[in-house]
Parts: structure tokens; sequence; C-alpha cells
């Protein structure tokens, strides 16, 4: 009896980890542009979703005064009824976090691919910060591909 419990249990166990899905998001030519005359190359970044999210941000570019972070989901419409179109659908959010000169902003993004469309991307996305009457906009650009 204790051997049928354990079998079982391992069994279960074996049957979640396989159900667990796996997508990559592989992340190149990131470039940072800071109110238009400085720019930062960033490193191509590889992401893997377990269970189609991210459990921890990742970390696009780091420098002293600068540190962006992303964090990625990926969901399906399966349970659409009215359009084969909308059940296709491939949903990607990105939730970016900008720490600038010691502020902090969020900005929040979605992309939708539809039936067999190529799952990439160029995404660029803005962050202004405001200093007084002054503002500094960060602008992050790169090339994201799902697979």
């Amino acid at each position: 009896m204790k051997s049928l419990l354990l079998f079982l249990s391992a069994f279960l166990i074996f049957n979640q980890i396989t159900k667990a899905q796996y997508v990559n998001i592989k992340i190149n030519n990131l470039v940072v542009v800071i109110a238009k005359k400085d720019t930062l190359i960033g490193k191509d970044n590889h992401v893997v979703l377990e269970n189609n999210s991210s459990k921890e941000e990742t970390e696009l570019i780091n420098t002293n005064n600068l540190i962006i972070k992303a964090s990625y989901q990926v969901s399906t419409n399966n349970s659409v009824w009215r359009s084969n179109l909308k059940k296709s659908a491939v949903n990607v959010r990105i939730n970016y976090v900008f720490f600038y000169n010691g502020k902090k902003q969020k900005v929040k993004t979605q992309r939708i691919f539809y039936l067999d469309e190529e799952r990439t991307f160029e995404e660029i996305q803005m962050a202004a910060f405001m200093d007084g009457i002054n503002n500094t906009i960060i602008t992050l650009k790169y090339q994201c591909m799902l697979n």
C-alpha cells in the first residue's frame, strides 16, 4: 500500500512537471537613448518563461544612474467563442520599471499576434522623468522574438 501511494504521488508530480509550458524570449539590439544625447548599448538577453510568465524581473540595462527591468507574460485566448481569429491570438504583456536618478516609473504594454503571424516585434518604450521644469526622456528600443 505504501509503495502504491508513493507511486501515485510520484506520478502526479511528474504529470504537473510535464504540463509546465516554456516560452523563450530573445532580446537583441538593445539601445537606450537618454535625453536625445546619451546612447547606451545593452547586451542581448534570453528569458525563459515557465508556465508563460517570468518569475522575476529581467534587468535590461544597469548603469550608475539608470536601471531598466522588465517582466513578461504570454497568454492565449482559447475560450473566445465568437471568432477564430481572436481564438488564435497570442498576447504578450510587458511590464517595465525605469529607475533614473532615484526616481521610479512603471510602464505597461501589450502585443497581440493573430493566426500564423511571425512572433517577432520591435519594442520602443519611452519614460519621462520630471525635475522641476526640466524633463528627461528615456527611450528604450530592442528587437524581441518569441519561440
